[in-house]
């Protein structure tokens, strides 16, 4: 699940216009063009109009012209002369940026840990903080020595969490569950296209319902938004994220006391979990993974990311791991 900043001030608007010109009847210059877009995403407030301006028209010289533009070829490209119906094209696609919609819904993809994952409306956008979760988990198997580690993602979405542990893991295999047939069909196709579809297997559940093989790795990054937030949230989250990825319940913790239960049968002695939780919530999420462990076989601990919020919330086997539980502690 993302951590999504509460923003009183909504893109668009009366008045907001989205073409980058009035008149698009005759070709005009990139460079011309990139920064009437720049001025018209600045306008409504948009926080990264230089960024989001470039891929917008990359993208629309792709879809109308059948070529991409690397970031170097898009600056050497200023003088380049854009034809009407490609200016047509970026118009289209500024309208929706400016109305709110995020460039990863309208590119149909997202950069994740250096990988380009497909997105639909079924799955949750990749956010960086979710990175956290990847560096978790790479360091403890690491660290551990797990050889060819066996991953279980819980919600799996897009696959995003799953198959970059698989690609940073060349030994590793993995099974992601997903209640949303959609969803995996999404990461079914991410898997294709990273080469990866030899070593991920996907599976409807909800949570770990019916999983009855054993992981040495579980990680999930579940609904963990409270339902009465989701609706102060920025539109480009409430409106474009599913709600089953946001909602976590009257207190943001439902998803963690639905599938932490089902975990003991499937993680191997050897075992580890690693959570994504949201902001203020990993004493909370560690409080109930101690419900569970009535025997005490687990050390809990707390990883920031880069904004220093404890994002993400690591059990570990004490009988296995504690006689280098404090090298582990240390990602």
């Amino acid at each position: 699940m993302k951590e999504a900043v509460v923003k009183p001030k909504e893109a668009g608007g009366e008045g907001t216009e989205a073409a980058p010109s009035d008149s698009q009847d005759f070709p005009r210059p990139l460079q011309q063009l990139h920064g009437e877009v720049v001025r018209k995403l600045r306008a409504v407030g948009n926080p990264t109009p230089e960024l989001d301006a470039r891929l917008l028209i990359t993208r629309a010289i792709a879809d109308v012209e059948g070529h991409t533009l690397s970031h170097a070829a898009y600056i050497l490209a200023a003088d380049r002369l854009i034809a009407p119906n490609t200016q047509h094209r970026i118009a289209a696609l500024l309208a929706r940026r400016v109305a709110g919609e995020p460039v990863a819904r309208i590119l149909g993809s997202r950069e994740f840990y250096g990988r380009d994952f497909e997105i639909s409306g079924a799955v949750l956008d990749p956010r960086p903080e979710t990175e956290t979760l990847i560096e978790c988990v790479l360091h403890y198997v690491r660290a551990a020595e797990i050889e060819a580690p066996r991953i279980l993602d819980l919600g799996t979405g897009s696959g995003a969490i799953l198959l970059t542990l698989l690609a940073e893991l060349p030994q590793a295999t993995g099974l992601g569950t997903d209640i949303s047939e959609q969803a995996l069909a999404v990461a079914q196709k991410n898997a294709r296209r990273l080469g990866l579809d030899g070593r991920a297997t996907f599976q409807i559940a909800n949570w770990a319902s019916g999983i009855e093989e054993r992981f040495d790795v579980i990680v999930s990054n579940p609904p963990y938004i409270p339902s009465g937030v989701i609706d102060s949230l920025t539109p480009e989250v409430r409106n474009h994220d599913p709600w089953l990825a946001l909602d976590g319940g009257s207190d943001g913790l439902a998803a963690y006391r639905q599938l932490l239960p089902q975990l003991g049968r499937c993680l191997k002695a050897t075992g580890m979990i690693a959570l994504e939780v949201g902001a203020g919530q990993a004493h909370d999420v560690a409080a109930l993974i101690k419900a569970f462990d009535r025997e005490q076989q687990f050390k809990i601990s707390f990883h920031q990311d880069l904004a220093q919020i404890e994002r993400c919330v690591v059990a570990l086997k004490c009988d296995v791991f504690s006689h280098h539980f404090d090298i582990l502690m240390k990602p």
